[in-house]
Parts: C-alpha cells; sequence; structure tokens
C-alpha cells in the first residue's frame, strides 16, 4: 500500500514528528519485521503515561496470542498492565 510506504519513510526520516508511544510502537514494528518467534524488548512502555503503557501492553498481549514469546523489562506497571502478564519473574 503506497500509503503506509509512504508513511513509513516520513517516520523513519523525521522520527521527532512522532510522539513517545508512537516512536515505541513503530520500534516495536520494526522488531516484528523478521516474524521472530521470539521477542525482547528493553522497557517498551518508558516514557508512557499510564493509559499509552496499558495499550501497549495490551498490543503486546495480543501479539503473545499468536505464537510470539514475549521477553520484555517493566518497571513499575500499572495493575492492568500487569494483569496481562502470563509469566511475572522479579529481579531484586
Amino acid at each position: 500500500h503506497c500509503h503506509d510506504c509512504t508513511y513509513a519513510v516520513h517516520v523513519l526520516t523525521h522520527p521527532s514528528t512522532l510522539d513517545v508511544r508512537a516512536l515505541q510502537r513503530v520500534n516495536i514494528a520494526i522488531a516484528l519485521i523478521s516474524s521472530p518467534r521470539v521477542l525482547f524488548l528493553d522497557e517498551p512502555t518508558s516514557g508512557l503515561d499510564s493509559f499509552s503503557a496499558n495499550e501497549v501492553v495490551a498490543d503486546l498481549h495480543s501479539l503473545s496470542r499468536t505464537g510470539v514469546t514475549i521477553v520484555a523489562t517493566i518497571h513499575s506497571p500499572t495493575q492492568q498492565a500487569f494483569a496481562m502478564f502470563d509469566r511475572v519473574r522479579v529481579v531484586v
């Protein structure tokens, strides 16, 4: 789709035009291009407000239901985000 390609080129050449939430989603989308079976994410909700963080975690949760294993580090998740995790490992 030509519009999608134009938008992707714009995002890659002008990343400062995006807000933090959009940049996080673009970074996750770029990681998904190669169709990985396991996706490692470092702080995918960093810098996001709680609403946006919950949206990103919901997207990752949906993605995990397609068979992709998600391994992520997240500091201080909201209660709603925490409820979407299938397994939790706490590092102290």
